[in-house]
């Protein structure tokens, strides 16, 4: 009788873990790299973005350190490189599951699965963590 007493109680306390709150899989995919690579008949440009959350862990304010570089095409030859750095901080909202670029207002969204990140039309790749 004893054993299924424990039996009984070893399973119930098994499954009310899957009751417990899970972390947010997309909050933990956040912090990372992220490249993309776009191109069109006068520019090439690289674009970066590395974001941080720099605060106390669990908190929704990112840093994101945004870096692009762009090659513009014209008549044939190739202007020199424009390096652009900007610092913006990012927000992200744990109910709408988005994160809100301060400085633009730029909503960003992430692909966990797939390993991605969108702002508005641009896909990013997230390649280190």
């Amino acid at each position: 009788m004893k054993k299924n007493i424990y039996s009984f109680l070893i399973l119930v306390s098994a499954m009310s873990c899957n009751d417990l709150p899970n972390e947010d899989s997309i909050k933990a995919f956040i912090p990372g790299w992220y490249i993309a690579y776009y191109e069109n008949e006068f520019h090439e440009t690289y674009d970066t973005l590395d974001i941080k959350n720099n605060g106390m862990p669990g908190e929704s304010v990112y840093e994101i350190a945004h870096r692009c570089r762009t090659t513009t095409h014209i008549d044939g030859r190739d202007l020199p490189e424009n390096y652009k750095v900007e610092l913006w901080t990012g927000i992200y909202d744990e109910q709408k599951k988005i994160m809100t670029e301060s400085k633009h207002g730029s909503v960003i969204t992430f692909d966990p699965e797939n390993n991605i990140l969108k702002k508005a039309t641009r896909i990013y790749k997230k390649i280190a963590r």
